[in-house]
């Protein structure tokens, strides 16, 4: 599906695919028919990149606030902040 907006919030992605529900659940049939849905398939560098870190309740809806507010994912926000905390705290 192409024709995916950026969102300015998680309220405004979930109201375009609830009106969009039907388009989607097409469009994936059609994919599975045809063979080109893949499920699970990632690449040995993208499975690098996955990680998952044990966040506290306060600070991952704190992050959902900021990044709501910052016209950004969360999960991009996240990675931006660790990554400057890191930079910051960096020695040498």
């Amino acid at each position: 599906m192409s024709d995916v907006p950026k969102f300015a919030s998680e309220a405004e992605e979930a109201d375009w695919l609830y009106e969009n529900r039907e388009k989607i659940e097409n469009e994936f049939v059609e994919a599975i028919q045809n063979g080109s849905v893949r499920r699970g398939i990632l690449s040995p560098q993208q499975m690098r990149e996955l990680v998952s870190v044990d966040v506290a309740r306060e600070d991952f809806t704190k992050a959902g606030e900021l990044a709501d507010a910052a016209g950004v994912e969360r999960t991009t926000f996240m990675r931006e902040i660790f990554h400057l905390a890191l930079q910051k705290r960096r020695v040498g």
